[in-house]
């Protein structure tokens, strides 16, 4: 069974790799470069935006399939980054800069076709951080589900994996979620739980009454107890035999036993010697049709 866990899952992976420094010469090949470079003096501010052009290049190549929910990751992500870059005592005007970017990358060369659109957080840094882990929670749920058809064990797994997420987000809840219930979609809420944290009756698919029977019938000895339990017992009856012939009237009644059998055999050989031919009803009555009759009439009595 492989314990469930959220480093191998695609949303822990794809914000890993958000972190991953840009190539800031790079940001030259973007449409919109000579107004950017207007309003960009430090480098803090080039290296943001080319983490950013990286980031958004890395939806469309490789994660194109869910990639609505990896630009949902990359706003959380840019919220993050600003909060820290508008610490910075010197700093630029970066925000209009940053639409510039979302709308220079798109999927073609048709107008207004963007990979993603720039959209802030209206939530607290804690309440997006949870939204963040609802959010991955749901889509590792749909992508796990399919785990369950593989054995018992992996569905077991993924009941645990639910039951350990819904108690950490029903304990968040009480202090987060209390006006909106921390909503994403009908089956991504906790104000449901029911729904959104749902559990696969592993006994009725995979009949596990049945399954526990023969698990245990099958490992309450091994294989090398079991060869020991056969050899014990045919040596036992080795032993066994031997002492009913050596100590008991047993070996006598054999005797007796192939004696009165080969008397009998001989008996039988000796008669058939004797009696070459006996007498045989089926003889006589196979050959019954061929037999000649002689009658003879006594004229005196006429």
């Amino acid at each position: 069974m492989t314990q469930i866990k959220d480093e191998d899952q695609i949303p822990y992976k794809f914000y890993k790799r958000l972190e991953e420094p840009g190539d800031i010469s790079k940001l030259k090949d973007l449409n919109s470069y000579s107004t950017i470079s207007l309003f960009t003096t430090y480098r803090e501010t080039e290296v943001i935006l080319a983490k950013l052009k990286n980031n958004i290049e890395l939806i469309r190549s490789e994660y194109f399939d869910n990639y609505k929910k990896r630009c949902t990751d990359l706003n959380f992500w840019l919220d993050k980054e600003l909060r820290a870059y508008n610490l910075r005592p010197q700093k630029d005007g970066i925000s209009s800069s940053i639409t510039s970017i979302f709308n220079d990358i798109q999927w073609g060369k048709i107008h207004n076709d963007r990979i993603c659109t720039r959209t802030e957080s209206q939530y607290s840094p804690e309440k997006s951080s949870l939204m963040k882990d609802l959010g991955d929670f749901c889509e590792n749920r749909e992508n796990l589900r399919c785990n369950i058809l593989k054995n018992v064990n992996e569905c077991l797994e993924y009941n645990n994996y639910i039951d350990k997420k819904k108690n950490h987000f029903l304990s968040e809840k009480k202090n987060l979620c209390e006006n909106d219930g921390c909503r994403i979609n009908d089956t991504c809420t906790l104000s449901n739980v029911d729904i959104t944290f749902p559990k696969i009756n592993c006994n009725a698919l995979y009949n596990m009454e049945k399954l526990e029977h023969h698990e245990n019938v099958t490992s309450k000895y091994s294989s090398l107890e079991i060869g020991f339990f056969v050899f014990v017992s045919f040596l036992g009856l080795y032993v066994l035999c031997i002492f009913l012939y050596k100590f008991t009237p047993f070996e006598s009644w054999i005797r007796t036993l192939l004696s009165k059998r080969n008397t009998i055999r001989n008996f039988m050989k000796k008669r058939h010697i004797h009696d070459p031919f006996p007498y045989s009803s089926d003889s006589e009555h196979m050959h019954s049709k061929n037999r000649i009759y002689y009658i003879d009439y006594d004229h005196s009595l006429n």
